[in-house]
């Protein structure tokens, strides 16, 4: 089934195609689950994991991305640092720095533990990778989401433009 084209390449994006894969169509279903004020910034910052001539496969997308959502149960907090870690990453290779692909996960928790020291926060491990209901972990309502990143230091507005602005830096 296509869908249309894609809003920045102009290829043309087929479902049929993704759920035939087992991780693309897993992948699919992770990021459907993520509320959008966490789903952006985490295809950013699975962005940084791309190889300069080549894709990510779907299965190493996914376990990249199960293996960030497993950081921490704090979804405020893991959202303003994965962006954090986006926008601090772009600005180095715009400024002529190292443009290899990420390996790991260890410059996102740096991020993750400095953001926490500066609001005086522990930063709470992920008990499990959903609640016992099967809904992801997500804020109540936008005023409560808003609320979280506000006390995190990070402009809601400013997030949600760059993460939703086609054809953005990503």
């Amino acid at each position: 089934m296509k869908l249309g084209r894609c809003p920045i390449c102009r290829s043309q994006l087929d479902l049929q195609a993704i759920e035939v894969d087992e991780s693309g169509r897993d992948l699919l279903a992770l990021m459907a689950k993520l509320p959008s004020q966490l789903a952006g910034p985490l295809l950013s910052y699975l962005g940084l994991f791309r190889p300069l001539k080549q894709d990510l496969t779907n299965s190493r997308t996914l376990k990249l991305a199960e293996e960030v959502l497993a950081l921490t149960s704090d979804r405020y907090l893991l959202g303003a640092a994965m962006a954090e870690t986006v926008q601090q990453i772009q600005t180095n290779r715009q400024a002529g720095g190292d443009v290899s692909p990420l390996k790991n996960h260890n410059y996102l928790k740096k991020v993750l533990k400095g953001i926490g020291d500066r609001i005086g926060q522990a930063i709470p491990a992920a008990a499990q990778k959903e609640p016992k209901s099967g809904q992801p972990l997500r804020a109540a309502s936008d005023a409560e989401w808003r609320r979280g990143m506000e006390k995190l230091g990070i402009n809601p507005d400013e997030l949600l433009k760059k993460h939703k602005s086609p054809g953005g830096e990503q």
